[in-house]
């Protein structure tokens, strides 16, 4: 072992725990890290909240993943370096992934819902919902098991936004922000087509008032630039100028196009400012003279 250690062949991960690699991915030391910790408890543990959200490959809170989280029965709990929590676990609650138990996708998203801040429990949610393998419904009897548990109320509201038509934590982000400051939300997800029935995209929300929003991070572009191959400059530059033309196509319906980036919904300054541009926006209006309807 030292031996191997020594020539890199191996990482020490943690006390008495190694891994098999000079140089493991992230996900990797992180799930070796959960293994290790699992064993030097003797109650039985399951992982939960925001690393049950990471094993579900759901959204980052904004403020990172925080300290491994795990929820047992007995016991007291704990708060350090690992963050042991004490509540009821029912079997449908449950689920294995490998040797690891892990809170199932509805309870952590009501587990996450309840001790997160709201934009982040968001955004899991939505992730949650649209991947279609857990309803709103199964998540909303979860809640209603935790009736009486600290952060319900948070949670509630939470669930009263959660839509899985949205396709991004900035989305998500900005359904929250919109609630807050007294904005109503738009559809999400539509497909918008000229007079003649030609397809001109799909906007991130509509508003009756003929409004169309576009939440645009650079994450949107970037991904859209490596789904073609790269990243690279030229990639962006030309999806950029698709972008345009798109817009323009959009505002000829009579639409009328607001777009918005992460800091004007996470910001509270900005966010009041969006909305009270949103508002001016509704109020001017427009005469939309396509169709639109949801995917």
């Amino acid at each position: 072992m030292t031996r191997r250690l020594r020539s890199s062949h191996w990482t020490r991960l943690r006390r008495g725990l190694y891994h098999a690699a000079p140089d493991p991915a992230e996900h990797l030391r992180w799930r070796a890290e959960i293994i290790a910790h699992l064993r030097a408890h003797a109650r039985p543990l399951v992982l939960s909240h925001t690393h049950a959200a990471r094993a579900w490959e759901l959204p980052a809170p904004l403020g990172g993943w925080g300290a491994p989280t795990f929820t047992g029965v007995g016991g007291s709990p704990r708060a350090g370096a690992v963050v042991i929590r004490v509540g009821r676990l029912e079997s449908p609650d449950i689920e294995a992934m490998g040797r690891v138990p892990v809170t199932s996708l509805a309870r952590t998203v009501v587990d996450c819902a309840r001790t997160l801040p709201g934009r982040d429990a968001l955004a899991i949610a939505d992730a949650a919902l649209r991947r279609g393998v857990v309803t709103l419904e199964q998540i909303a009897q979860v809640l209603h098991r935790q009736r009486g548990w600290p952060g319900v109320a948070g949670a509630r509201q939470v669930l009263r936004l959660a839509d899985g038509r949205r396709e991004t934590p900035l989305e998500s982000w900005s359904a929250w922000s919109f609630d807050e400051q007294g904005v109503p939300q738009p559809t999400w997800q539509v497909e918008v087509c000229d007079e003649e029935g030609v397809v001109l995209g799909r906007v991130d929300g509509l508003w009756p008032q003929a409004v169309a929003g576009e939440a645009d991070g650079r994450a949107k572009y970037r991904l859209a630039a490596r789904q073609r191959g790269g990243a690279d400059a030229e990639t962006l530059a030309t999806i950029l100028d698709e972008e345009r033309l798109r817009e323009m196509a959009l505002r000829r319906t009579g639409l009328v196009v607001v777009r918005w980036d992460p800091h004007d919904v996470l910001v509270l300054s900005r966010a009041v400012d969006l909305a009270a541009h949103l508002r001016r926006e509704f109020v001017r209006g427009g005469v939309f003279r396509g169709t639109a309807y949801l995917p």
